[in-house]
């Protein structure tokens, strides 16, 4: 059996952080840019016949020649990855998701930025925003005591139509800038409660 490591650290290429995947104790990805926390744990890791990313291109553009893995679970003990450059992991599935969710309740490595994009992302994740358009990231990063939401859906056409949503606030406070974020989902009338 392969053993799963996930390290998150920063990246300086791409400006944010990555997930490291390390199997048997060696980085499989070394030439590679891990994704960014926030969109690898968005995959369904334990998924059966499910595709996730799991490096990026160095350019650090999803969709950018990624690199993907197949989910397969033979049995109920046993997790497989078929990497797409042909290579196959097989893991413990109680020792991999026991690794997934470590990793998750982890934060230690949040900045001060990424934890209070968390705790906004946490009050929008389970909210629809002018009807059908889904959360796609929170970032303090762009502009300073900016907060700035993405939402997005996919259109008849096949493109995607992206909103912005940009919020004061004083750069200081996470519970300021999540307060303000919860006034206007539940004041705006532009917000709704996904079931």
């Amino acid at each position: 059996m392969n053993k799963l490591q996930l390290h998150i650290e920063p990246s300086f290429e791409s400006h944010d952080y990555q997930v490291r995947i390390i199997i048997d104790e060696i980085d499989v990805f070394p030439e590679l840019l891990g994704l960014d926390p926030s969109d690898f744990f968005k995959q369904e890791l334990d998924k059966p016949n499910n595709t996730i990313i799991v490096a990026r291109c160095e350019c650090g553009v999803i969709g950018c020649f990624d690199t993907t893995s197949t989910i397969e679970s033979p049995n109920t003990t046993t997790i497989k990855w078929k990497v797409s450059n042909s290579k196959e992991y097989v893991f413990l599935t109680k020792d991999y998701i026991q690794t997934i969710e470590e990793t998750i309740n982890d934060k230690t490595w949040e900045t001060f930025e990424r934890r209070t994009e968390r705790l906004i992302g946490s009050q929008l994740i389970q909210y629809s925003y002018l009807n059908d358009y889904k959360l796609d990231w929170v970032s303090l990063r762009e502009k300073n005591n900016q907060i700035k939401i993405s939402y997005s859906k996919q259109n008849p056409k096949g493109y995607t139509d992206q909103e912005f949503i940009k919020i004061k606030w004083d750069g200081i406070d996470p519970e300021i800038a999540v307060q303000k974020v919860i006034k206007l989902r539940d004041e705006s009338g532009k917000f709704e409660k996904i079931y």
